[in-house]
């Protein structure tokens, strides 16, 4: 009987002692499917990525507020610029230092930049550093420029769709004849080869290689480890391609 009682005692004031268990923290993996929507966000217009800054360079290479002494000079020119805004469902803010040298007589600006900012888009957000090398040359008399050079981006990521996860990569790329149009801002051709690193939330580590190509008015074609995406440069949306097999 007395045993009873203290058995009563204790599920009476230790209801739970025995009967919890640890909390199971679901593994996160990185699929090419996430690493595709952070490529879209990472180039994309919108959210002021690479592409943005192409544009940057293209009119920096027009520009008439530069001088043709400064044009001609041997000096690099330094500037840096903060900006922020909102629309729609994207927003961004960052801080860049732009370095930049002209050779005119060899037709090419060297367009160097090192960013630190955040972006939101309805598919993922991001806090990050960006740094880029790129050559820009065939600008003179001419409604386009080409692009070549390497790109690196390093942060964590939020994706908003799917199953929200988080985790940290380090981007960098390759950029080989780019031809961009200076008129609409846009990337026309060419091809950017991209290596995908990281670590999810629960340290599971990822790495994708693959190459995105850009042919004219139609989305830019991702390819990652053999899966196929197309994706759009102004908004970043990344969209999976069924192979003609049917994705056998």
């Amino acid at each position: 009987m007395k045993k009873i009682i203290i058995f009563s005692l204790c599920l009476l004031f230790f209801p739970f002692v025995g009967c919890q268990k640890d909390t199971v923290v679901p593994e996160i993996t990185i699929t090419e499917d996430d690493v595709a929507d952070v490529l879209g966000s990472t180039l994309a217009y919108s959210s002021k990525g690479l592409v943005w800054q192409m544009g940057v360079g293209s009119e920096l290479a027009d520009s008439g507020e530069i001088s043709s002494l400064q044009k001609t000079s041997a000096a690099p020119i330094e500037t840096t610029v903060t900006k922020q805004g909102s629309f729609g469902g994207y927003s961004f803010q960052y801080t860049a230092r732009y370095r930049y040298e002209f050779s005119l007589l060899k037709d090419s600006l060297s367009f160097q930049y090192w960013l630190k900012g955040t972006y939101s888009t309805p598919r993922a957000s991001a806090d990050d550093s960006a740094w880029a090398d790129l050559r820009i040359t065939k600008f003179l008399g001419s409604d386009s420029c080409m692009i070549n050079g390497t790109y690196n981006r390093l942060g964590t990521h939020t994706l908003r769709i799917r199953e929200q996860k988080q985790f940290t990569s380090r981007v960098t790329a390759t950029l080989t004849n780019v031809v961009f149009d200076k008129v609409t801002k846009k990337a026309m051709y060419g091809t950017i080869a991209l290596n995908v690193s990281g670590e999810s939330s629960t340290g599971n580590t990822f790495s994708y290689s693959g190459v995105l190509a850009i042919y004219g008015n139609v989305p830019a074609s991702l390819i990652l480890n053999d899966v196929t995406y197309e994706v759009d440069l102004n908004t970043g949306n990344a969209t999976w391609v069924e192979d003609d097999d049917g994705g056998l």
